[in-house]
């Protein structure tokens, strides 16, 4: 129903919420306008998020502060599932890009105002043709790949991308020069000058010149600490799901609610004589009721 469950403390600062002023709320009238300053209908937004989170991976929009401010987000959303497949909760993080919303717009005022915006972006803002030479890049770009404007002007796609990587940069760059549209959120790993992988994720789009396209405008947000701590958490869970398989120990994760039981491991079923599907949704009752028709007690 779009109403806030949790939220963090640096979101409450970023807002300028108490927990106690926020929680229980909707997101449309506390943290999101129930129209943006383009004209969507983000309350209509909301609703469909609700309901089909599926196709809102990713997405950006207008906020809205406590004391009216209108700030830019970029949103990751990943719906929670119920034993049943339904859709519990939808956990959403976060990203200010208001600054890079407002560079994006300067640079269409002027060279000299694009150019100073585009410093001051902590992002990689960067320009290059239609066959993936680069044109230019912003400091913090410059910064990030490790070479110099005058050595970034030389390269293209092949240098600092694999060949998978090189030929998904130019399908999109055709892709965005015949449509016309913007590419959002696409992922790429780029190798720096000292070999370092770096990911990025980027947005694309369509620069032109006597109205006939003529390059692609990017801007790329550093992500490697989110991946490295990705893989982290992967690498975490993977080591739990062996450790908790292969324990000596009968053991079992259950529900808080109704205690039924969501998993358990190689040792409670050898000892139990049960199989997976038939423990998993089960209470322990239930399992004792099922064990006294084979002469067998948990």
């Amino acid at each position: 129903e779009g109403r806030i469950h949790f939220i963090n403390e640096y979101a409450l600062r970023f807002f300028g919420y108490d927990a106690d002023e926020i929680t229980g709320r909707s997101v449309v009238g506390t943290i999101v306008p129930e129209n943006e300053s383009t004209g969507r209908d983000l309350a209509v937004m909301m609703e469909d998020i609700c309901a089909r989170p599926d196709r809102y991976a990713t997405n950006e929009n207008e906020n809205i502060k406590k004391d009216g401010t209108r700030v830019w987000v970029s949103w990751s959303n990943r719906a929670l599932i119920d034993q049943t497949g339904a859709v519990k909760e939808i956990i959403c993080v976060g990203n200010d890009i208001t600054r890079l919303k407002k560079a994006e717009e300067a640079a269409h005022e002027s060279e000299e105002r694009y150019r100073a915006l585009c410093n001051s972006s902590i992002n990689m803002i960067y320009m290059h043709d239609l066959n993936g030479n680069f044109i230019d890049a912003n400091e913090s770009g410059l910064k990030l790949v490790g070479y110099t404007l005058d050595e970034f002007k030389t390269l293209s796609f092949r240098d600092i991308l694999s060949p998978e990587q090189e030929q998904v940069a130019l399908e999109r760059t055709a892709r965005v020069a015949a449509s016309g549209e913007p590419d959002k959120a696409v992922e790429f790993r780029l190798r720096t000058k000292s070999g370092e992988d770096k990911y990025i994720e980027v947005n694309a789009s369509l620069l032109r010149r006597d109205g006939k396209p003529c390059g692609i405008l990017g801007i790329a947000r550093d992500i490697t600490l989110s991946r490295t701590a990705e893989t982290a958490m992967r690498e975490s869970e993977e080591k739990f799901s062996t450790a908790f398989r292969k324990s000596p120990l009968l053991t079992a994760i259950n529900t808080i609610e109704e205690n039924r039981f969501i998993d358990v491991n190689d040792r409670f079923l050898e000892v139990t004589g049960f199989q997976r599907e038939e423990v998993i949704g089960k209470t322990v009752a239930e399992l004792n009721r099922i064990s006294k028709c084979r002469q067998k007690k948990i």
